[in-house]
């Protein structure tokens, strides 16, 4: 049964996919990234500081260096607000994700 239940997934995510959709991130991934972001999102406002960004991509197991983070942190707060927001997130995490080795 699991393995069939890993079948209809995979089958859902090659129709969503063919639709264009759902964005790059695997389900699994997306489910934790959402996770993560109310973790990080304390007041619930739907905003965490960028200077939480390398906790939050590294809690997800991704692996940047300093340098990375500091890209992504330029990336994310092009127009200086101090802050980010879920879709921000994951369309940066969708640039940049590389596979858990």
């Amino acid at each position: 049964s699991v393995h069939f239940s890993l079948c209809a997934q995979q089958d859902s995510i090659q129709y969503q996919l063919a639709k264009g959709i759902m964005p790059g991130l695997p389900k699994d991934v997306q489910d934790e990234v959402k996770e993560c972001f109310d973790l990080f999102d304390r007041t619930g406002s739907g905003k965490i500081p960028v200077d939480m960004l390398g906790k939050i991509v590294r809690s997800v197991g991704q692996t940047p260096s300093n340098a990375e983070v500091a890209d992504y942190i330029k990336e994310i707060d092009s127009d200086s607000t101090g802050t980010f927001d879920y879709a921000s997130l994951v369309a940066l995490l969708e640039r940049h994700w590389k596979p858990p080795a």
